[in-house]
């Protein structure tokens, strides 16, 4: 009978001998160990799945087209941006409502309890917006209406400069204006490719809303080409659910390279504020308008002088068309192009 010592003795020697065999092939193998991952680190990975990152590129800080999509990637685009986003302020002189507009007339008791203007005089009226620096010599793209009629426009560079700027040119139909500061070497936003953005995107929306200057808000694509707002007459809105609000007008919208890709121009609210329905106008739109107004001071544009409507399906049954294409000519303004060439209403294109 082996007793219970030697069986645990030869149990000892052969481990021993096993581990001693094990690392001697392994040795003359070429191998390396490796640390296993720590718990920190599994835990770490287990909530961050690659699958769920975007690689971005031509970042501050990311500019290997492989770096993750993180935190602070939005706040490199931002570091880079803010510069070149400035705070326009516009005065213009408004004439008050007449005597008789006023619901206690010429009571002078009544005026100056609602602090209505005396005798009629003009008034002086502020308004906030935002701009865009598009060129190192001073040249800034905001929209017509933050500076139309304006008496006097300012822009705001930081909290200690404020100067003065000319307007180059502006342009109602497309809701863009240019403006010039004397001043050199400024910051720039290099203008993207607004056609190739893709819906979902991610963008960023700055300006200053409220005027709270230089603020940023993050969103996604929501839509390209949104047209019949009746903002402008030449619609083809980037929709955005970034933040934009009174004071946003003119700002920048940029994608995640830090390239200008849209003028925040107008939201879709019931209450005055951010909804999360925003439009801007498309870069690749502005760039034309822009460069007509730095080099022209205005935007020609070429029209024929009619008026034209769809040929859907009914109105081809009626018109007795063979099918439902082309456009029918509703109106011919007289002496226009179209009407020296003989168009004629009912005409189809």
């Amino acid at each position: 009978m082996i007793k219970r010592r030697e069986i645990l003795g030869v149990a000892a020697l052969s481990a021993f001998l096993g581990a001693v065999v094990g690392l001697f092939l392994f040795g003359s193998m070429g191998g390396q160990i490796t640390p296993g991952p720590s718990v920190h680190a599994q835990a770490r990975d287990a909530q961050a799945p690659a699958s769920r990152y975007t690689r971005l590129a031509g970042l501050s800080g990311a500019d290997d087209p492989g770096t993750p999509l993180t935190t602070t990637t939005f706040s490199n685009v931002a570091e880079k941006v803010m510069p070149a986003v400035v705070i326009i302020t516009s005065q213009k002189t408004v004439k008050p409502a007449g005597i008789s507009q006023l619901p206690f007339g010429d009571d002078p008791f009544m005026r100056r309890f609602f602090d209505a203007p005396q005798n009629g005089a003009p008034q002086k009226e502020s308004s906030l917006g935002s701009g865009v620096i598009v060129s190192r010599d001073g040249y800034i793209l905001t929209n017509n209406h933050v500076v139309n009629g304006a008496d006097r426009v300012t822009v705001r560079m930081d909290k200690h400069n404020s100067i003065d700027a000319q307007v180059v040119g502006t342009d109602p139909q497309s809701d863009l204006a240019v403006l010039k500061v004397d001043e050199k070497d400024l910051p720039v936003l290099p203008l993207g490719h607004s056609d190739n953005l893709k819906i979902g995107e991610w963008v960023m929306a700055v300006g200053s809303p409220f005027g709270l200057e230089r603020s940023v808000s993050i969103g996604i694509v929501s839509a390209k080409g949104r047209s019949g707002l009746n903002v402008t007459s030449y619609e083809q809105f980037i929709q955005t659910d970034a933040a934009i609000n009174h004071g946003n007008s003119g700002g920048a919208l940029v994608n995640l390279q830090g390239e200008l890709v849209g003028i925040n121009t107008a939201i879709a609210s019931s209450t005055g504020g951010s909804n999360g329905v925003g439009f801007a106008i498309p870069i690749d739109q502005a760039r034309t308008i822009m460069e007509s107004l730095i080099k022209n001071g205005k935007v020609s544009r070429g029209y024929i002088g009619v008026t034209l409507q769809d040929v859907d399906d009914k109105l081809a049954k009626a018109m007795d068309l063979a099918e439902a294409r082309g456009a029918v000519v509703n109106t011919v303004s007289p002496g226009t192009p179209a009407d020296k060439a003989g168009i004629k209403v009912g005409d189809v294109i």
